[in-house]
């Protein structure tokens, strides 16, 4: 099947997106043409990595807007095939600029794929792995500290205010975690976008909180999955995407944002490289701090 591809034949190339309910982007709309430039479909065979001449496309540095490139699947893969099935694709360029929203995005997702573990698995664990429980703890956890974190303008490594719950059952962490997100997002939108607050990974403005955040919740959701072998379907490619742009901008760019994620957080191969190492790390400063080289891990984690 052909995939399409829309293409301008002449004048100035438009750039614009509408909101994406699924990921919970903000509305933005960028227009460069002075008059509207006639359009056509083109065919593609195939779904290419790099944006070939021809197709609508522009970065907006100036506007601190991100794109990327995305394809969208409509299978639902068993967790260990997610990188690897390629069924028909459709693709588009999407702008997606990271928002506290996309936090409650994440943490739907994550009880998506929690809220269909029978009880047994709740506490299956292979020896070298957290259980379902044991993670979704720790995230309950993460999540309470990166508040702490934003609240009180940290400028130094803090106590966590929680440090796991043993006696809670599935349910109440299930409770805690759509708690703890609401607080992360509620502090999040009053963050002023000059704002700071210390992390181990440096001190991090508003949208390298909400990176972190949901690093947390979309990795954390996949390897419940994979202790259990359920089935999901992986999040919204764009989230991962804007994820990996905003806090691991030297990841290769030839694969899509899920893939990369996975790769950045040492869980999965990307094409030929092996994934990260344990010590892989957030740039969660702006990227105007970076320095262009991969961040690593310098502090040993708070749990």
């Amino acid at each position: 099947m052909l995939a399409l591809v829309w293409t301008t034949t002449r004048g100035p190339r438009p750039v614009s997106c509408a909101r994406t309910p699924s990921c919970g982007s903000s509305t933005k709309s960028v227009t460069t043409a002075r008059s509207k430039p006639k359009a056509r479909w083109r065919s593609s065979r195939h779904c290419s990595k790099r944006l070939q001449p021809g197709v609508i496309y522009r970065l907006l540095i100036a506007a601190r807007v991100q794109t990327s490139w995305t394809c969208r699947s409509r299978a639902r893969p068993r967790v260990e095939r997610i990188l690897h099935r390629q069924p028909t694709m459709l693709c588009q360029t999407v702008v997606v600029e990271l928002v506290p929203d996309h936090v409650n995005a994440a943490t739907e997702w994550v009880k998506g794929i929690t809220g269909a573990l029978r009880d047994g698995q709740w506490t299956e664990a292979p020896p070298d792995a957290w259980s379902p429980r044991r993670t979704l703890d720790h995230l309950v956890d993460a999540l309470l500290l990166y508040s702490a974190y934003i609240a009180t303008r940290a400028t130094d490594r803090i106590t966590p205010p929680r440090n796991g719950d043993i006696e809670a059952t599935p349910a109440e962490l299930l409770a805690a975690l759509r708690s703890s997100s609401s607080i992360l997002v509620t502090l999040l939108e009053s963050m002023p976008d000059d704002a700071r607050a210390f992390h181990p990974s440096g001190l991090a403005d508003r949208t390298g909180w909400i990176g972190m955040a949901c690093t947390e919740l979309l990795v954390h959701g996949f390897d419940i999955a994979g202790t259990t072998r359920s089935e999901i379907m992986p999040p919204d490619d764009r989230l991962a995407r804007a994820v990996v742009e905003r806090v691991f901008p030297w990841t290769p760019s030839e694969a899509g944002g899920w893939s990369q994620l996975l790769w950045a957080t040492g869980r999965a191969s990307l094409g030929t490289r092996s994934p990260q190492d344990a010590a892989w790390w957030w740039q969660s400063a702006p990227l105007a701090d970076w320095d262009g080289l991969p961040r690593r891990r310098d502090a040993p984690p708070q749990w």
